[in-house]
């Protein structure tokens, strides 16, 4: 029987590369050192007849070795070893995997760019972190002329990040306009709001009841709609659904009516 961190090991084992009963026969073979067939069996748990078959294959990786005994015995090459040696053909496998890419990629050039991509209206789910970071990038770069955005002040941490985005996106002409909830007893750096607001096309304004959901609009062509009320704490729902995206907007205009422009009353 495995203890929890002997069974974090299998599960390591078979990412680099090995079956769930590889790992577990080849780990509990290199933890009790030479056994039969039988006794190693007993010792995985695991039937005779799938013992022997794992441990032919394990000799095949060169991870178990043969005695001529009788009755025969069998030892695992040392685990440092062993996952030394695993990891060499990981590698080796994810570098042929990434020249056979590349070729794949050159190779769909001759028909990706000529055939004309069709707008569908799409619904995708962006899960939380470097995925919902991805998405944000790819958003950015394509937008021109707009963003709207309702955010909590917390979501949009690191602050320089922001900053630097629409910067950039100011550089194109575009217009951003932000409407902000801070709550109580956050750090809200003003003066940092206040010189981007030099410039007349990123506005802000502050909200005293936090937001049912985050919001940003873009190009009033895709939006990001966040699934609770933190963008930070939870996927995301992805829409260039021109109806939605309207609807959307219209739901910003209105909340951007009745905002004044006044600062946080913890500033």
């Amino acid at each position: 029987m495995l203890n929890q961190e002997e069974e974090e090991d299998v599960e390591t084992l078979s990412e680099l590369g090995l079956t769930f009963l590889q790992a577990k026969i080849y780990f509990v073979l290199a933890k009790n050192g030479k056994s039969t067939i039988k006794t190693l069996a007993e010792k995985a748990a695991i039937d005779r007849a799938n013992t022997y078959r794992v441990v032919c294959k394990l000799q095949e990786f060169n991870l178990v070795e043969k005695m001529l005994t009788k009755p025969a015995l069998f030892r695992a090459v040392p685990l440092s070893a062993g996952v030394a040696m695993l990891l060499e053909n990981k590698e080796k496998e994810y570098s042929e995997l990434a020249a056979e890419t590349e070729k794949l990629i050159e190779r769909s050039k001759r028909f990706d760019n000529d055939k004309p991509r069709e707008v569908e209206s799409q619904f995708i789910l962006i899960p939380r972190g470097k995925a919902s970071g991805k998405k944000l990038t790819e958003i950015f770069t394509r937008t021109k002329e707009t963003n709207e955005a309702i955010f909590y002040w917390s979501d949009l941490q690191p602050l320089s990040i922001f900053v630097n985005t629409w910067r950039l996106l100011l550089k194109k002409g575009a217009k951003i306009r932000l409407i902000i909830y801070v709550q109580e007893k956050e750090t809200f750096p003003l003066k940092t709001i206040q010189n981007l607001t030099k410039n007349t096309k990123f506005q802000v304004k502050y909200i005293s009841k936090a937001p049912a959901y985050t919001l940003s609009i873009y190009d009033r062509r895709e939006a990001l709609i966040s699934i609770s009320a933190h963008a930070s704490e939870s996927p995301n729902l992805w829409v260039n659904h021109a109806g939605l995206v309207e609807l959307f907007h219209d739901y910003f205009e209105l909340l951007w009516g009745l905002t004044v422009p006044a600062q946080p009353e913890n500033v």
